[in-house]
């Protein structure tokens, strides 16, 4: 699948020279939230988002129009404010691209021509009108998401958390009392309710009686992604029966679920019919949650005396299914062989690599932090080259599929 198959073509953009004042009003008009900029020859400058309007100023709305937060910013253009945009190339793979975006804080791609004109962009949004025909409805959105929840309470000064949420680049906030889950606040929410004007404000006065949208647990990733974009909302709490949050769902975890399945189609087309691409999707993941689990963890063992019994704990439950593909695919490494035979041997190696990282994992269980960070170090190095294998070998399934 290409970039062009899912970018909003033709976007709005605006020159570099024209008051900030002027994107803003286009992105309240139109409902967006990026606006390229472009230079006198049409070429692409930066991107205007309305975090940046918005850092700057109160846009009041399209009538009132503008109002700087300082004096010295009313004459700002949008070439002044813009930053640096996150591109892609229509022709793109849209497995690459993703992954390209999903490593930065950006939330959108700018789709440009050879003369680096815009012609397109591909956000966070378009990703959740994607994942009905990408993801499988079996994913959980424990699988995703994070259960690291850090809430504001209602009575927070309204003004402090818009501050916090352009300083910290994020776009939705959970408002709590005590432990419960009361709404969400959004951007845009602050921002409607000119909070920077207001400092009186509490975050519970700008919820108001908006009841908050949230799912229980066990809900498929799937379906979480259509109920967030169904909703126009960029976050999910996923709650208990006390409306307790246990964890939260974003459009980045939908983003990093629908790379990994685009990715999984890639490494095994579907050439072979028999070939799931669900097992290939988590093998993708697997590698990407592990790969991160493990820097995390290798950075928090550089302290002395540290306790890793739950990250371990965590290791042993998600790799030993992961490895077992012949009990559940029943004889995966036996049909790629039948399949591409003249790689018999690659295919071997792998089978044969799936049990020693099993038994890495085991060694991981060390009393003495030196040892387990030398372990660490070496499961990591294992895994980087066994997932570079695998990758070599679904090139060779891709030139199968194609001849």
């Amino acid at each position: 699948m290409r970039v062009s198959e899912v970018m909003i073509q033709d976007p709005w953009r605006v020159a570099s020279t024209r008051p900030l004042a002027e994107g803003g009003r286009m992105l309240v008009q139109h409902q967006i939230r990026h606006l390229p900029v472009v230079g006198p020859e049409g070429s692409l400058i930066g991107l205007v988002t309305d975090a940046d309007v918005f850092r700057h100023g109160a846009f009041l709305d399209i009538d009132r129009g503008w109002i700087a937060h300082e004096a010295a910013w009313d004459s700002l253009t949008c070439g002044e404010v813009a930053t640096p945009a996150q591109v892609a190339r229509p022709d793109e793979d849209l497995a690459v691209a993703l992954q390209r975006l999903g490593q930065t804080r950006a939330d959108a791609l700018v789709v440009i021509d050879t003369h680096q004109r815009p012609i397109g962009v591909l956000t966070e949004v378009d990703v959740l009108a994607l994942a009905p025909g990408v993801l499988d409805e079996k994913i959980g959105v424990d699988a995703e998401g994070s259960d690291q929840v850090h809430g504001i309470p209602t009575d927070a000064p309204a003004g402090q958390a818009l501050w916090t949420m352009l300083e910290e680049e994020i776009r939705h906030v959970v408002i709590t009392e005590g432990d419960r889950v009361v709404g969400v606040l959004s951007l845009r929410d602050l921002v409607g309710a000119d909070v920077a004007r207001r400092p009186e404000l509490s975050v519970g006065e700008v919820l108001g009686d908006t009841q908050p949208i949230t799912a229980p647990p066990g809900l498929g990733l799937l379906d979480a992604a259509m109920r967030m974009h169904a909703c126009r909302i960029g976050c999910l709490p996923i709650v208990d029966r006390r409306r307790r949050v246990l964890r939260i769902v974003t459009r980045r975890d939908v983003l990093h679920a629908v790379v990994a399945h685009l990715d999984a189609a890639r490494l095994f087309p579907s050439a072979d019919p028999g070939m799931s691409h669900a097992l290939v999707g988590a093998i993708v993941t697997t590698h990407s949650a592990v790969q991160r689990f493990l820097d995390q963890v290798r950075a928090e063992a550089e302290g002395a005396d540290v306790d890793l019994s739950s990250e371990l704990s965590w290791l042993s439950t998600i790799l030993p299914p992961h490895f077992a593909h012949e009990e559940t695919e029943g004889g995966f490494f036996d049909r790629l062989e039948a399949w591409l035979p003249a790689q018999r041997e690659a295919i071997g190696r792998l089978r044969r690599e799936h049990g020693a990282l099993l038994e890495a994992v085991e060694a991981l269980k060390v009393p003495d932090p030196p040892r387990l960070r030398e372990r660490i170090g070496e499961l990591a190095g294992a895994l980087a080259d066994h997932e570079a294998r695998e990758r070599q070998l679904s090139l060779l399934c891709e030139e199968v599929a194609t001849d």
